[in-house]
């Protein structure tokens, strides 16, 4: 767990410095889940008129809009959605 979260910060860190690999990696890491939080909300009528993963590209450019807002996160788990 421990080398984990090692990684997490080191890569929000990264993240912080502007590096675009350290975006791709997140994204990749972080985007699947992002994506079964989107779905599980959206209701069935709105599935059916709007695709999940435009939602999902708004998340993450409300993440990355104010990047400052992932300094508080210190472990994958204080990114959940509620």
């Amino acid at each position: 767990m421990n080398g984990e979260r090692e990684r997490f910060r080191r890569t929000l860190e990264e993240i912080a410095s502007g590096s675009e690999e350290a975006v791709e990696r997140f994204i990749a890491v972080y985007g699947p889940h992002i994506r079964r939080a989107v779905r599980r909300r959206l209701s069935d009528h709105m599935r059916s008129k709007f695709d999940s993963i435009d939602f999902e590209q708004m998340v993450w450019a409300s993440v990355f809009r104010q990047p400052q807002r992932l300094d508080v996160a210190q472990t994958p788990g204080q990114l959940s959605i509620s």
